[in-house]
């Protein structure tokens, strides 16, 4: 093979590369069951994102990916009392069902709570779900951090409630001060995953 030959064909190797690295990333990609975890589009409020607390939440670009992440003001007399919140859309899910919810946070002072809340669609109205999952409890610090939980749906004790519908909920409360929220993604797992994870 002369010259011309090994120069064609590194660079038809070197065309191909980025081909198969963007249908490997697409194998390995997460659906996210959230249509807008990352924040990057536009907040249609009361669609996929929900809050009583509008004027303490707001879009901006402090990220820690992409462009955009939620941020949280939580005043002196929120962080004591009812403190400040936000829920996602309802999304699919089953009762059984492995599931795995992973979330950046950054922060001031402010103790902030993700939990995942799972609903009979009857009784969606309701202050919290049927299963309740605590996904996180913490002081989130100065840096972003990412943080992970897995859990399986299950029924509260005695209940009959057909569930069928889950969602994400952040709240932050005491001490006053600031919080920044970024790439939640909520996606399910195999039970063979879920096992390991939960070791």
């Amino acid at each position: 093979m002369n010259r011309l030959h090994i120069i064609a064909v590194c660079a038809i190797v070197a065309l191909c590369l980025p081909v198969f690295a963007e249908a490997e990333s697409a194998d390995n990609a997460i659906t996210n069951l959230l249509s807008n975890g990352s924040f990057e589009k536009p907040i249609r409020w009361g669609d996929d994102w929900r809050t009583p607390q509008k004027p303490l939440l707001s879009v901006v670009g402090n990220a820690s990916q992409g462009a955009k992440c939620m941020h949280m003001k939580v005043p002196a007399k929120e962080a004591a009392v009812e403190g400040v919140v936000f829920t996602s859309e309802f999304v699919p899910c089953e009762r059984g069902g492995t599931y795995r919810v992973q979330y950046d946070l950054k922060g001031t002072g402010p103790t902030v709570h993700m939990f995942v809340e799972a609903y009979d669609p009857k009784y969606i109205d309701r202050p919290q779900g049927d299963y309740r999952m605590q996904c996180g409890r913490v002081g989130a610090g100065k840096e972003w951090k990412t943080h992970t939980c897995v859990f399986r749906i299950k029924n509260a004790p005695r209940s009959r409630a057909n569930i069928s519908k889950m969602q994400v909920k952040v709240f932050a409360y005491y001490p006053e001060g600031e919080v920044w929220v970024d790439n939640i993604v909520l996606h399910p797992i195999s039970q063979e995953e879920f096992e390991k994870l939960n070791q």
